[in-house]
């Protein structure tokens, strides 16, 4: 990569203001809540999903905590919950089991959702992950059908948006989708260590090869791309720079998912949280 500069990072070197070290809260704790994912909102609010019992939560800035979710056949009830969003003042999940995206408010009341199965009737897409960016709009991407969907609240686009067929990848293995704040959609390529920048338009903009090993998630700060393995090794990226970071696990402790908020980085593992500052 021309221009790239090359920095490993050890977190036991960082300074004590540069991270911060977070239990688990205990309202959710004392509900055997297992947090799964985590996505930060605005003016404080954080936002977790337990995947045991599809139960999704918010934490405000003062500290409340508010449920939706669950099983069973209510409206807010879910399936198989695989994505969690955020877009301005409102929180976005994706129920694959139902093919349905529910839209919430901060507090967890249900605005409305989207019944997608009349879209997806009598074919054989099957949808891995989903985005939001900051319009509203949402992208669902299919492996099996190797093609990014785009629609919003009203609903699903009649066209594919993107046939990563039609696109100059070497190899078919897109694993996850991410949109930065400019609109620009990253697919992550596990296989060949590789993301693949589209603009809001769905056209290929450039491609980004990935340093760390087995890449599994993605994130974004702004113009930068942020990638993570399950070694804990993290990779900060655009065009012109690479930024290498590690975090240091202890015993028996594994990473489960990661997100960012204003330039700091939030690495959810089994046993803590784990925030530290890019800069």
């Amino acid at each position: 990569m021309i221009g790239a500069i090359l920095i490993l990072i050890i977190f036991s070197s960082l300074s004590a203001q540069n991270f911060d070290i977070y239990e688990f809260p205990i309202e959710l704790s004392n509900k055997d809540y297992s947090i799964n994912k985590i996505i930060k909102g605005h003016s404080g609010w954080t936002f977790y999903l337990d995947l045991n019992s599809n139960v999704v939560s918010s934490q405000s800035s003062k500290n409340n905590f508010y449920f939706a979710g669950g099983f069973g056949n209510n409206y807010d009830s879910f399936i198989d919950p695989i994505g969690l969003s955020v877009s301005n003042l409102d929180l976005y999940l994706f129920d694959r089991g139902q093919n349905k995206v529910f839209r919430f408010d901060y507090s967890l009341n249900l605005i409305n959702s989207l019944d997608l199965s009349a879209y997806f009737n009598g074919s054989n897409i099957v949808i891995d992950d989903f985005e939001l960016d900051n319009w509203g709009y949402f992208y669902l991407l299919s492996k099996n059908n190797n093609a990014i969907y785009r629609g919003n609240i009203s609903g699903l686009d009649n066209l594919m948006f993107i046939d990563l067929d039609q696109q100059m990848i070497d190899k078919n293995c897109c694993d996850k989708i991410n949109v930065n704040s400019d609109g620009d959609i990253a697919l992550l390529y596990p296989c060949s260590k590789q993301l693949a920048v589209f603009n809001r338009l769905g056209r290929l903009q450039y491609k980004l090869n990935v340093s760390i090993n087995n890449p599994t998630m993605i994130t974004n700060a702004k113009d930068l791309w942020i990638v993570i393995n399950d070694y804990g090794e993290i990779e900060v990226i655009n065009k012109s720079i690479s930024k290498l970071l590690l975090v240091s696990l202890i015993d028996n402790e594994y990473l489960v998912d990661f997100t960012e908020n204003n330039f700091k980085i939030l690495c959810l593992t089994n046993q803590r949280i784990i925030e530290f500052h890019l800069d």
